[in-house]
């Protein structure tokens, strides 16, 4: 499938939207666990570490709530760093939106694309792990920045003015973007991800799919205080293409007056 094309109305450096929409990739717009099991397939093929070894490691490190990590696991294990982004080159080389993306995201993207102004993916990890993410996924021409923050809000804060206006530095493909806002909501998977946010001027969104016992250590919990909870990204979708801010929906939840 070809990559997820751009409409090129997201936003540029001379406009100021009312809200940036920040999106969340793994396990929010992105089957993480599909992209594990391609990338372990892959390394099984060309002989690099069998598919049980990463298998069993990441369970290992999920059930103590922790993220595994595998250009570290396979660091570990003596796998040159150039034969890991290697690997990593092949993976995303596979493009395939429909296998990658959950089907909530592949209609959230589009609805982006349809008109709304300002909204970009952020994501932590490694560039080369998160690149070929979003290559296998037809995004990497998406705006998008590539975090090691753990603590996303930490990257907002630091984009913010003396004017009050964030200024977000993304990439699109190659080539830089900056979006512009007064504020903005947060689509994230784990509560820890939306703690620390500026209340007066960003808002959060937890989407837990599926049951609790279902989810990953990490994903467990309530919303933190000033975000809601979805169990998908249908609601925003919805929002979205009503022309209305993601932002009022929270607070309209969380019986705020909307700005």
């Amino acid at each position: 499938m070809a990559e997820v094309p751009l409409t090129g109305q997201l936003g540029n450096e001379f406009q100021i939207s009312p809200e940036i929409l920040a999106l969340d990739l793994d396990d929010t717009l992105y089957r993480t666990s599909e992209a594990f099991a391609a990338v372990s397939a892959l390394a099984a093929r060309e002989g690099i570490c069998t598919q049980d070894i990463l298998d069993n490691a990441r369970v290992a490190k999920e059930q103590n709530g922790d993220t595994f990590d595998l250009d570290a696991f396979l660091g570990e294990l003596g796998v040159p760093q150039e034969e890991v982004k290697g690997l990593y080159d092949r993976f995303g080389a596979e493009q395939d939106p429909a296998r990658f993306l959950y089907p909530d995201a592949l209609d959230l993207i589009q609805a982006i694309q349809q008109g709304y102004r300002s909204a970009y993916i952020l994501t932590r990890g490694t560039i080369e792990r998160q690149t070929a993410k979003l290559l296998s996924a037809g995004l990497y021409n998406f705006p998008h920045v590539i975090t090691d923050k753990l603590i996303k809000s930490e990257l907002l804060r630091d984009a913010k003015d003396k004017h009050g206006i964030y200024a977000i530095e993304a990439r699109v493909g190659i080539d830089g973007l900056i979006l512009q806002a007064r504020g903005g909501t947060l689509v994230e998977d784990r509560p820890k991800g939306l703690l620390g946010l500026d209340g007066a001027q960003w808002n959060g969104i937890l989407v837990q799919r599926g049951r609790p016992e279902e989810l990953r250590e990490a994903q467990r919990g309530a919303p933190p205080e000033g975000s809601i909870g979805l169990r998908s990204l249908r609601a925003i979708t919805e929002r979205i293409r009503s022309g209305s801010l993601v932002g009022d929906m929270v607070r309209e939840r969380l019986g705020i007056q909307a700005l």
